[in-house]
């Protein structure tokens, strides 16, 4: 178990009512089942229920010790993190914030976190991490999806859809009603093969010139480009003092919450510019530097089978088709992904340059 002297350590589970009973049935199995590895207070976040749900979901912690948050149902998950911090800020030194959609996956789990994140040296460690920039992600979806309707790419991209409703197309999934007026037909996974057929795979300097035509829109405007280095907050720990430190305002969208997450203003970023290094942890306990992430073998790399605590991404990316996969880990982790991408995958004249990442 891990001891570090005069550190005191809380693991912060957020139990949302819109998700229902089940996420936090899920997390509560995996806690009991594996070992912490590390002396903590469990916190537990009971967000958004009414009387009735409140006295379920207490009624499902009641055999696990922990102390009770209630909070209203604003501000996103990060909302909820920044609230707790502030108001258990004198009292635990370290905190670990967990989703509600997280499971964790090995013994020792917290001890592995909590021992990477007391590095003097680490702002913050956590289970999975990404370079995955939202405004390249947004351009490379939309110019797929118009090449598939029409069998070119767009002068200019046509659309101000949110990264969501662009992963939703890729996934065949049924999309916005604007979307549907502007994609007639369904976006069929990784529609690459039908534009290698077409030939259009050969047009790359008039891809990267369209793909980089969207410097108007919001996406583009307020996301740095690939690589995008940045911990993902559903399963990180860092010390209380620092995250306060920071004084990042509550969510009001999810725009918000995406920027708090790897904006160029967010946590990991402001991490960075303080002087101080990310780590990723893996079940193996090796705490990963930012070039060795593609190869850790946790977030879409190499069947995330070192993956230390799951979540609701991490679970979906396993049942998804293997040119699904392709597409996401060249959108995660570029020219570092540990997969070669195969011949009709079409990169639209993109790079996706990981050689700057330190």
């Amino acid at each position: 178990m891990l001891k570090v002297p005069h550190v005191t350590l809380a693991c912060v589970y957020l139990a949302r009512a819109a998700e229902g009973l089940e996420p936090a049935r899920t997390f509560l199995s995996s806690y009991r089942q594996y070992p912490a590895g590390a002396e903590h207070t469990l916190l537990v976040i009971y967000k958004g229920w009414d009387a009735d749900g409140l006295a379920a979901a207490r009624a499902l912690f009641a055999e696990v010790p922990h102390r009770p948050l209630l909070m209203d149902d604003q501000g996103f998950d990060i909302g909820s993190y920044l609230r707790c911090a502030r108001e258990v800020a004198d009292q635990f030194e370290y905190l670990c914030f967990l989703n509600t959609f997280s499971r964790i996956e090995v013994a020792g789990w917290l001890g592995k976190l909590a021992a990477a994140g007391a590095d003097p040296a680490v702002g913050a460690a956590a289970a999975t991490g990404s370079f995955e920039s939202h405004a390249d992600t947004a351009r490379f979806l939309e110019t797929l999806a118009f090449a598939q309707r029409y069998g070119t790419v767009p002068k200019a991209p046509p659309g101000r859809f949110g990264v969501d409703e662009l992963h939703a197309m890729l996934l065949q999934k049924r999309p916005p009603q604007g979307l549907r007026k502007w994609v007639a037909t369904p976006v069929r996974t990784l529609a690459a093969r039908a534009l290698y057929r077409a030939g259009l795979a050969s047009e790359e300097k008039h891809h990267a010139k369209v793909f980089g035509s969207g410097g108007r829109r919001e996406w583009t405007r307020s996301f740095g480009p690939f690589p995008n280095v940045h911990l993902r907050t559903n399963a990180f720990v860092i010390r209380t003092a620092l995250l306060n430190s920071f004084n990042f305002s509550i969510p009001r969208t999810k725009y918000d919450a995406y920027q708090f997450e790897s904006g160029p203003k967010g946590l990991s970023a402001s991490i960075r510019a303080a002087g101080l290094d990310l780590r990723l942890v893996g079940a193996d306990g090796v705490s990963y530097p930012p070039p060795a992430w593609p190869g850790s073998a946790t977030f879409r790399s190499l069947g995330q089978q070192n993956l230390l605590v799951s979540d609701n991404l991490t679970r979906a990316y396993d049942q998804l088709p293997s040119e699904a996969k392709i597409a996401y880990q060249y959108l995660t982790w570029g020219s570092a992904m540990q997969a070669s991408p195969p011949r009709f995958f079409v990169r639209f004249g993109v790079p996706f340059d990981a050689r700057r990442v330190s």
